[in-house]
Order: structure tokens, then sequence, then C-alpha cells
């Protein structure tokens, strides 16, 4: 086997299962999370790294399986597991210590089935076309979902969000875009996916007129960045809420 990482993808099932083939090193790495972080964007219920055809070749390069899981975690909430991990691999992330914080099953069959059965997301989710009455409508999704999931706290904050969110992808992008709002745990998720691969520019003097853009995104919100997907990319916020009974009473 060279030294070459591809991953083979399939997502005919609620659970994407990337199989890589080939040496994972710090050269390779970056392909593997391209791949996962693509497939990320998607929000699957779960993406599940079968390792059988993978073999070591730099021990720092298994902090990637780290960097997924941290990435996931932090949005869209996806858990991220391995299984079929060679005994070559296994053994150093047990012994720096990386096996305690990630999800190892021996076989697909169990990492799937414990995979389908997390908590599913309350989430709305439609396509707009690139027009500026777009902000307006996405403003009251996001307020009307913050009242119906009992998130009042972050609503003023979220309503500024989204509103950027989707401004930038009318004037940037210019195609159509799909907004996503999700309560996944205590987190509030608002997300747009256009389909323009050019990514976002944190700059500090607005582009339009009473526009603030990212800056206004990453100061209101807990966490912000943004995935490459198949057809363009995908921008997202994460607002933490403070209410106890947050999300309980999802559409």
């Amino acid at each position: 086997m060279n030294g070459e990482l591809t991953c083979q993808v399939d997502q005919d099932h609620p659970v994407t299962v990337v199989r890589p083939r080939g040496v994972l090193r710090i050269g390779s790495a970056p392909a593997l999370r391209a791949t996962v972080a693509k497939c990320l964007a998607e929000q699957p219920a779960g993406v599940l790294l079968e390792l059988s055809a993978l073999q070591l070749g730099d021990e720092v390069a298994l902090t990637v399986f780290q960097a997924l899981t941290r990435r996931a975690a932090e949005w869209p909430a996806v858990p991220v597991a391995l299984c079929s991990v060679p005994p070559s691999m296994y053994e150093p992330m047990a012994r720096i210590g990386m096996a305690r914080h990630l999800q190892v099953f021996p076989g697909p069959a169990e990492a799937l089935a414990t995979l389908a059965k997390g908590p599913s997301p309350t989430v709305l989710r439609d396509w707009y076309p690139p027009e500026a009455a777009a902000c307006h409508q996405a403003r009251l999704v996001v307020a009307d979902a913050c009242a119906a999931w009992q998130v009042e706290d972050v609503s003023e904050d979220a309503v500024m969000v989204v509103n950027e969110l989707v401004a930038n992808a009318v004037c940037h992008a210019g195609t159509r875009f799909q907004l996503t709002v999700a309560m996944r745990g205590a987190y509030l998720c608002l997300s747009v996916r256009d389909g323009s691969a050019a990514p976002p520019v944190l700059a500090r003097r607005p582009e339009r007129a009473g526009g603030q853009g990212l800056v206004l995104i990453s100061k209101l919100a807990t966490a912000w960045g943004h995935l490459s997907a198949v057809d363009g990319k995908v921008v997202w916020a994460t607002l933490r809420t403070r209410q106890p009974g947050a999300g309980r009473n999802g559409r």
C-alpha cells in the first residue's frame, strides 16, 4: 500500500460512513480532515470512521481524530466514532490517552446501531432565493423558533446573527441558500448553506451600509465557523441558551 490516502464515503444511511485507505501521516491527515468536514456539513445522524484499511505513518497524525471530534461537537453536534481500528493504531492511541476521549467500537454493526439511537435535534430547514426579503423572512423564522422552543433569552441575539448570515449569502454568494435552525442540547444552532465555495472573510469594516457582517456574529455567537460542502459551503453559528426548559417544546 502506498502513502496516498483516499476516502470512500457512504451516505446511504442516516449515519455517514467514511472508509479511509492508505497511510495516515502529517501530510495525508488534511485529506481525511477535509472529507469528514464535508460530511459534517450535510448534518447526518453521525459520522463513523471505519479504519480497517488505514495504516499509521506518524503517531502525531492521530490528533486528527481528536480535532474532528471537537469540530463536530462544536457544530453541528454530530457524534464522530471510530471502528475497526487496527492494533498498530489503537495501541499508540491508548498510550497517549486519546482512546479515552473517542468513541471506539470493535466493528461497524455495533457502531452504527449506537449512533443511530442518538437523540434527534429539533430542526427547521428551508431554501430561499438570494433576495433582500430573505433577511426579513429568516428573522421571523428564528424569532418564532426561539419562542416555540422556550429560548427567548437568546432570541434577540439570534435574530441579529441570522440576519447577518443570510445577508452575507445574498450579497456575496448570490445563490439560493438553505437556512437551518436547530436546537442541539443547550445550543441554538443557525447555519446557512449557499452555492459559493468562497470562504467568509472577517472584515473589520462592514461592506454594506448598516451591516456589521461577521464581526457582529463573532461578538454575539458562542462559536461560529464555516465548512466546505459538496456544492458550496456552510457558515454556522451557535448560541448557548440559559433557560432550563430549552428545546423541550420543539415544533
